[in-house]
């Protein structure tokens, strides 16, 4: 990861802020790994 230990923090809190995603009726559909792809412009 790229990211200092702060910018990672903001990054998993902001995962668990959006937690619980909608889940009931996508079971089908559902994955326990999720990847996410930040672009950093410097």
């Amino acid at each position: 990861c790229p990211y200092d230990e702060v910018a990672r923090h903001s990054v998993e809190a902001a995962v668990l802020r959006a937690s619980p995603l909608p889940y009931q009726g996508f079971e089908s559909v559902f994955s326990s790994e999720l990847t996410l792809n930040f672009k950093v412009d410097q």
